[in-house]
């Protein structure tokens, strides 16, 4: 095979050289050594491994893989072919696959409030609270620091999220409260939900299982994950009348194209439409015969 550890070794230094996050770096590596074993199992003698990158992109939709799946494995091995291999990316023979339009599950806010309440202890009710009144991704939240609230702006400052990005995100005042009330209860050191080990931000895993736990409790059978609480974020604010631009920024989505895509799940699609022209005092002129 033309892959080697020292290959591989490269393109790992590459992406943490093009400062992709830990995730992505973990995830575009996963992508490639699925590919060599691929390779290796089908096509063991073959050197030149970049025209057979097709079918095995057809292969993995075949096999029951999302879009998003093939997506990734098409971004990692176009960066591993053009900037470690030199090898040239014909887009005519590999076009990007195209995106499933797929509209996310949505809860009431019924079914959210009762999600939260069927929480087991102050951190967990606490924690399911800000995702859904923070509407921040689950990596973002587990990263906050005690350091990262402001109380008296009514904000929370997301450091590197998506794309690496900064932002800051408003803190609804009664969330504020919850916080105050669980930081005097709890005193979480640096991270403000801290794992099982002291110190240390709260796993990934520990979160989703907080979820699913409270989310059974409370007799919530719609399928749905911790992103749902996100995606009921953005449907909850357009359907109150928040606006769509502020609503992008608070989100951190690169094109307000990916917002827009909650307004198709907003139950009361019906809205009050005041046209300009309306306000206006016009006069047209009379007309003789």
């Amino acid at each position: 095979m033309k892959t080697s550890d020292c290959l591989d070794r490269a393109y790992q230094d590459h992406l943490e050289y093009k400062n992709y996050s830990d995730r992505t770096i973990k995830s575009y590596c996963s992508s490639l050594r699925i590919f060599q074993k691929y390779i290796a199992e089908n096509f063991s003698h073959d050197s030149n491994e970049i025209v057979h990158v097709k079918q095995f992109l057809l292969t993995t939709k075949r096999n029951g893989h999302s879009w998003s799946t093939i997506n990734s494995h098409y971004s990692a091995l176009k960066i591993y072919f053009e900037a470690i291999c030199n090898d040239y990316w014909n887009l005519d023979h590999l076009p990007r696959p195209r995106k499933e339009k797929k509209l996310p599950k949505i809860l009431s806010k019924q079914d959210v409030a009762n999600i939260i309440n069927c929480a087991t202890g102050f951190r967990n009710f606490t924690l399911l609270g800000f995702l859904y009144g923070t509407g921040m991704r689950l990596a973002e939240v587990a990263a906050v620091k005690i350091e990262d609230i402001d109380g008296k702006r009514l904000q929370v400052r997301v450091n590197q999220g998506k794309g690496g990005k900064d932002r800051f995100v408003k803190i609804p005042s009664s969330l504020l409260e919850i916080l105050r009330a669980y930081y005097k209860a709890i005193r979480p050191n640096i991270y403000l939900f801290v794992g099982e080990q002291n110190g240390k931000p709260i796993a990934h895993r520990t979160i989703q299982h907080i979820f699913l736990k409270a989310r059974l409790r409370a007799g919530v059978t719609k399928p749905c994950s911790v992103h749902t609480l996100r995606h009921c974020y953005a449907t909850h604010h357009l359907e109150d009348g928040t606006d769509l631009v502020y609503l992008k920024d608070q989100m951190g989505h690169e094109s307000i194209k990916t917002t827009a895509k909650y307004i198709h799940l907003c139950a009361n699609s019906r809205r009050q439409i005041n046209h300009p022209i309306d306000s206006m005092a016009l006069s047209f002129p009379q007309t003789t015969h």
